[in-house]
């Protein structure tokens, strides 16, 4: 990639999520940035997936995910997600159960339940677009962006 589109790319700014999914037992989360809501009627929202996670084979087969707003503080926390060992990604965590076995993790600011609607192609990820079922709302707080975390994910990891 040309270090000038690198360098610009960098300057686009996001929130910090976590995504949880689960499938037959087995449970996951990822920390995710590239999300948007993408339709109020009905209420939809979109993340964007890498094809080599592993969150998103078990998200084509769930059918349905969580979605966590970070709120300022817990920027630190986001990174930890990134870790290959699912398990511990839980270790602790006050978590709620959602629709379809979706796993809520309640200490964020957001928890979102939703049942996913439609998938698109869009390179090297994929969108997962989720109807929300339902909202958890932990106020207060302000969300986190990519500028408190102090790093933009490019689609390199």
């Amino acid at each position: 990639m040309d270090s000038s589109l690198t360098q610009a790319l960098k300057t686009l700014t996001y929130g910090l999520y976590i995504v949880t999914v689960s499938v037959g037992g087995t449970k996951n989360a990822m920390p995710a940035s590239w999300v948007s809501q993408v339709s109020y009627d009905p209420p939809r929202i979109m993340v964007a997936v890498k094809k080599t996670r592993r969150t998103h084979g078990m998200l084509m087969k769930a059918g349905a995910f969580g979605l966590m707003v970070v709120q300022k503080g817990k920027e630190s926390e986001f990174a930890a997600y990134k870790g290959e060992d699912p398990d511990k990604k839980f270790d602790g965590r006050a978590v709620a159960a959602g629709t379809d076995g979706v796993l809520l993790l309640t200490e964020y600011l957001t928890a979102l339940d939703l049942k996913l609607f439609d998938t698109i192609d869009a390179g090297d990820h994929t969108l997962f677009i989720g109807e929300v079922v339902s909202a958890r709302v932990s106020p207060p707080g302000v969300p986190a962006t990519t500028l408190d975390y102090g790093k933009t994910y490019i689609g390199d990891y």
